[in-house]
């Protein structure tokens, strides 16, 4: 049953405003909402918007219309009813749901003439919108310092790289360029640095709110009264000369003279570091009120001591001046990026976020346009409206003709905005309501109840948000809207303060510092969190689920554990799986800080730059290769010019292990494929030479490990997919991923198991856990750095004098711009406490590190002052607070309402007990069976889209399903010797398993386009490969020039050879994929040409040394790999007969050719769906008709077991 203010919010006859608090329904309204338009009106489902925050938002309000239309189907309605509601789940797939960004994508796309882009356009982000922005900042340097028609502006860059450092200088450009809407808009007519309003103009407003901001300070009643009540108790011997100087302070002095006077008297009070000082206070500090009082002067005096000093000082060393003429150079070079940025776009119809939504408000300006939009779009609905900037809501009020005509919905909660990393805007929010109440007569509903805390939680969020989220004037500060109890539930809930004391006694004085906190202590705080979830377990700690609200017991996987930052992270993992708690990360968790991206990185350095001794030791140290300390020691005693010279002369010994051998085995066969085949099949090759899979399938983050790979895969692949081929590109990009992108989650686990979940506050935002846990709440904040954006002021920095360079100038209205910047930082921090919070349902949890640090501004010290807590004088309690007031919702069938009951909040406090932590039971370890040396298959079903398939998997899977999986799905590495030398004798076929012979063959004709090639360049161009592969000695080097020259010269001379070296077209070790289905299939093909008909003809290299007796057996079991490559050439040409060729260089004058149909193409084609369809089903059953032969079969018995 709807209550009434859900009812209110379903109206749909003019605009209106939803407040929603946590845990209200907002989702569910909007939802009924949505349907209730469709069946009480003849709107159609493509003339309703509603817009979401995310793509994921949207697919999942996409996903609940579409439920709750079936549920109303299944409800049996009445036959019109019910053809409405079909009609409805019918046109959902063209339903308009998506973010702001999609909406004005489409609508540019709609009028692309009118709008000035290309229908066709791209969307640039993130990493190639960094690098993009990046080469525009150094291009523009090189460009006007070099550009002898530049003189002036040249001149004014080289004072700012003078001033400020180059680096410095580009890295505010590129932050320019990120941020360049709102750049503009300062620049705008009458906008703060609009550069026809003059230097002293700007210059005296900025003083003029600099001496607002601290007289506002110092004419506060509170720091007023208080610094009265020192001063009058205060008996130090300076005491009488600072009441002689306040006596002279009055209320009615001009802002200068109040400023000078106060001054005087902080100098006297307060030290350099703003502590009051004895000679002043005497002995008068042991009242508890003079105590208070002496917190508030001194809070006040840290926040306007450096503007006072900063505002005398600037008025010498004209620090605004300064700052403002570096700022009007650096915008004008700003002006030339931005130019220099947009051309790049053009070029290849790019546009990134930023464009989309200007160029959408420009088009919109067009009363034509708008109009044809407005009539289009009857209904425009807006959910999470709390984090959307300026820009997103010029926007919408264009779509509505500034609320004059449309259907205007909102919803959000204010106190739930925490993306101002993104930009969002909280004050858009109240500026939307109280303009929809205004000017267009709407309505604004406060959604008060929340359907997800317990009582006690919905008592301690009020008790404490009340009085720490408070507008107080500023305006970044949102109005507090009490969580009123929609829960019916027989809990009560729970809320516990979990503290580890940090002091010298308490640990022997023994840390080490890490970030803001001793790292001992912060490995004391985890295991408080792991000895309070294993107690919880252990215990039976009840629960009340949401289905029915019958309480039992918890398990791990009610349990989510909600970070601020991932600082501890990674000790908080160790102690977790310390205490064999079962874990999962999800989201938000930094995927290429990763370990295995960092590896991958690594090893693609390393091909590029075999140089590259960092790169190189990493990844033989890491999980590719696991060598040893003692090994990596002992290469380090050989002579050569980098560590990869020292590894092939140190492979020589007889002593070294077969895992060192391996490794440069596997290391020179990359070097040699890393410009021949993609970077998908190059990963995915190092992945399988090196068991990768396999060395990680059994650690404790190995399914981990495994998704973010298998996401890293799909990076590649999408990155190849753009266009871009080069590895060198790709290593770039990562490198900028790594430096610059901490907010990308790691590959996402489905959570199916009993584990606990680790996840930021951000990542958890609209989701909800019985139990939480917020740790490390003692944390201080970040607060911005310069360059400092503020949207009323501009843009400040510290800046030099060109004078004195050595010293760096702060310019007085930095002060300002500092503190408005903490000021919206600390508001932010406040509602991201508010979500933490709010997202339990039955138990809350804090913890923190109780020293003098933590009471600054932090959760902790908001939590313990709004509460009136002092946690000091605390030990293992529970704190029963006075009753107060709690609002709750009554409900019978027929009606609701709100009454008033008394509650009493209760809180638990505990201290870390190393001790009682000693003496903590374990979990149990696992009891599952154990087969010695042998790997476990479980049947893993999956549905999994957009994997490749190379003929050799396919191959392999058809030979024996068992040998699949230990091949490619546990990455566990064929068991096969280490050449030493070159053998003439050798079988080199397969490229990818890196034999001597057919590795250079194969890059020698790679290079071979015509017959234009002599016998000399050949020569040359074996010895050159030759040298690049390390495991050659100089004693091979002339066997194996003369083996393969010879190979070569004679196979170019045969008729074949001529035939297909005229060729006009061609493409040698041509990397090849098409997609099946919704996969992919791929291949490495030695050479296509196109013959003298048009048809494309494929020929496949082999250097297997055989008689002429042999060729046809040999080519027969080469001729469904063949035959596979045909296929993918019919996929991509459209050919119905293919003609392979296949060169046994041994035997170059006797070629042996297929012809590949249709029926044969049909035949594989069904061979491949079963394949893959098994593949994907988890069928890994064993065939021992091929065991014989097999390199996991060893003394009769197969590497794994069912």
């Amino acid at each position: 049953m709807l209550t009434d203010n859900q009812k209110e919010a379903l109206e749909f006859q003019r605009h209106i405003s939803v407040t929603a608090n946590a845990g209200a329904g907002k989702t569910f309204v909007l939802v009924r909402r949505f349907v209730d338009i469709l069946m009480k009106t003849d709107t159609h489902v493509n003339e309703l918007v509603a817009i979401t925050f995310t793509e994921k938002a949207a697919s999942e309000l996409r996903k609940k219309i579409a439920d709750y239309i079936e549920e109303r189907i299944y409800s049996n309605p009445g036959s019109g009813e019910l053809i409405k509601l079909e009609r409805i789940r019918d046109q959902l797939i063209s339903s308009n749901i998506g973010t702001i960004h999609s909406f004005c994508a489409q609508i540019l796309r709609e009028y692309p003439i009118e709008a000035g882009v290309d229908a066709a356009f791209t969307v640039l982000e993130g990493v190639d919108q960094q690098i993009a922005e990046q080469d525009s900042v150094h291009e523009t340097f090189e460009a006007i310092l070099n550009d002898a028609t530049e003189i002036k502006r040249a001149e004014e860059l080289r004072y700012l790289v003078r001033t400020l450092g180059r680096y410095t200088v580009e890295r505010y450009l590129s932050i320019f360029l990120a941020k360049r809407e709102l750049v503009e808009r300062f620049l705008q007519d009458g906008a703060c640095l609009d550069e026809r309003i003059e230097e002293e103009k700007i210059i005296q407003r900025w003083d003029e709110i600099l001496i607002s901001a601290i007289l506002e300070r110092l004419t506060d009643s509170l720091f007023r009264s208080s610094l009265e009540r020192v001063i009058q108790t205060a008996s130090g011997k300076t005491s009488n000369e600072v009441k002689d100087i306040y006596s002279s302070w009055a209320t009615n002095l001009k802002p200068d003279e109040t400023i000078r006077i106060y001054a005087q008297m902080a100098n006297l009070i307060f030290t350099q570091k703003d502590i009051p000082r004895k000679e002043f206070l005497g002995s008068s500090t042991a009242n508890p009120q003079i105590e208070n009082d002496l917190a508030v002067i001194v809070e006040c005096q840290k926040n306007i001591s450096k503007p006072i000093k900063s505002f005398e000082t600037d008025k010498v060393l004209k620090g605004n001046k300064i700052l403002l003429q570096s700022l009007r150079v650096l915008l004008d070079v700003f002006r030339v990026a931005i130019s220099r940025y947009d051309g790049k776009k053009q070029e290849y119809a790019y546009l990134d976020f930023e464009d989309i939504l200007i160029k959408a408000k420009i088009l919109l300006c067009k009363d034509e346009v708008r109009d044809a939009i407005a009539k289009k779009f009857k209904f425009i609905m807006v959910d999470e409206f709390q984090d959307t900037n300026r820009l997103q809501y010029e926007i919408l009020q264009t779509l509505v003709s500034n609320y004059q005509s449309g259907n205007l919905f909102i919803v959000g909660d204010p106190k739930q905005s925490i993306y101002g990393f993104r930009d969002a805007e909280v004050e858009i929010f109240e500026s939307a309501k109280e303009e929809i109440l205004t000017k267009a007569n709407g309505k604004g509903v406060i959604l008060a109840e929340s359907y997800r805390l317990l009582p006690n939680l919905i008592d301690f969020v009020n008790r404490l948000f009340s009085k720490i989220i408070v507008p107080k004037g500023s305006r970044y500060e949102v109005r507090y809207d009490e969580l009123v109890q929609g829960r019916q539930s027989a809990g009560e809930g729970t809320v516990e303060l979990m503290m580890v004391p940090v002091d010298d006694n308490a640990h022997n004085g023994e840390f080490t510092e890490s970030g803001n906190d001793a790292s001992n202590f912060v490995q004391d705080e985890c295991r408080l969190v792991g000895e309070r979830i294993i107690e919880l377990t252990r215990d039976g700690f009840v629960i009340y689920p949401k289905k029915d609200e019958n309480p039992r017991p918890i398990e791990f996987k009610d349990i989510a554990i909600l970070l601020r930052k991932r600082t501890h992270l990674a000790t908080l993992e160790k102690v977790l799986t310390e205490y064999r708690i079962p874990f999962v990360l999800t989201g938000g968790m930094g995927f290429y800080q990763t370990q295995e991206v960092l590896d991958f990185l690594n090893y693609f350095k390393f091909l590029l730059n075999p140089k590259d001794d960092i790169s190189l030791v990493g990844i033989l140290r890491s999980n590719f290769f696991s060598i040893s300390d003692a090994e990596l020691f002992g290469v380090s005693f050989t002579d050569g010019e980098s560590f990869w010279d020292e590894m092939i002369i140190y492979s020589h010994d007889k002593n070294i292990s077969a895992n060192f051998k391996r490794a440069v085995k596997i290391l020179t066969k990359h070097l040699g494929l890393v410009n021949r085949i993609n970077i998908p099949l190059l990963v995915d090759e190092i992945l399988s030479s090196t068991g990768w899979r396999g060395t990680t399938a059994g650690l404790s983050f190995g399914e981990q490990n495994a998704a973010n790979i298998k996401k890293f895969l799909r990076i590649a692949r999408d990155f190849t997919a753009r266009g871009y081929t080069t590895l060198y590109d790709f290593v770039r990009r990562l490198s900028v991923l790594m430096e610059n992108e901490e907010r990308e989650g790691q590959a996402p686990l489905e959570i199916t198991g009993n584990c606990v979940q680790v996840l930021t506050i951000h990542s958890a935002k609209g989701l909800e856990f019985p139990i939480v846990f917020i740790p490390f709440i003692h944390q201080k904040f970040r607060y911005d750095n310069p360059p400092i954006f503020d949207s009323d002021l501009g843009i400040a920095f510290k800046i030099r004098d060109e004078a004195n360079l050595d010293e760096e100038i702060v310019p007085s209205i930095l002060h300002t711009f500092k503190e408005r910047s903490k000021q919206k930082t600390e508001a932010e921090e406040k509602r991201i406490f508010y979500v933490a919070c709010t997202r339990a349902r039955d138990a809350l949890f804090l913890s923190c590190q109780l020293s003098l640090d933590a009471f600054q501004s932090t959760y902790l010290k908001w939590l313990t002052d709004a509460l009136e807590i002092e946690p000091k004088t605390l030990g293992d309690k529970k704190i029963v607070f006075p009753a107060a007031t709690l609002r709750a919702l009554e409900r019978t069938k027929e009606t609701s309402k709100i009454k008033r009951i008394s509650h009493q909040l209760t809180i638990n406090v505990r201290f870390w007990d190393r001790i009682r932590m000693s003496n903590l039971p374990l979990p149990a370890k696992s009891t599952a069976v154990v087969h010695p040396n042998k790997i476990l298959i479980s049947s893993l079903a999956g549905n999994s889209r957009g994997e490749y398939f190379s003929s050799t998997q396919i191959k392999t899977y058809l030979e024996c399903p068992r040998k699949y999986y230990l091949k490619y799905v546990l990455g566990v590495p064929d068991i096969n010797s280490v050449p030493d030398e070159f053998d003439e004798s050798e079988d080199s076929d397969d490229i990818l398993k890196g034999d001597v012979e057919g590795k250079i063959t194969h890059a020698v004709l790679e290079k071979i386009h015509n017959l234009s090639t002599s016998e000399e360049d050949i020569r040359r161009s074996i010895i050159l490969r030759a040298k690049e592969n390390w495991l050659l000695m100089p004693a091979d080097l002339n066997r194996i020039c003369e083996v393969i020259t010879k190979n070569i010269i004679s196979f170019i001379n045969t008729p074949f050879g001529i035939e297909i070296f005229s060729a006009q077209e061609s493409k040698n070790e041509y990397s090849i994929d098409a997609i099946y289905h919704d996969d992919y299939l791929v291949g490495i093909i030695d050479r296509l040409y196109r013959d003298a008909e048009g048809n494309w003809n494929i020929v496949d290299y082999k250097t297997d040394k055989i008689n002429f007796d042999q060729i046809k057996e040999k080519a027969e079991m080469y001729k469904p790999q063949l035959l596979f490559y045909a296929f993918l050439v019919n996929i991509l040409y459209q050919q119905s007969m293919v003609k392979v060729s296949l060169v046994f260089l041994k035997l170059p004058a006797h070629p042996y050719h297929f012809e590949f149909s249709i029926q044969d193409f049909d035949n594989l084609r069904m061979t491949l769906t079963d394949s893959i369809t098994r593949i994907k089903s988890g069928d890994y059953h064993d065939d021992i008709n091929a065991c014989s032969n097999c390199s996991y079969h060893k003394q009769n018995e197969c590497l794994a077991v069912n």
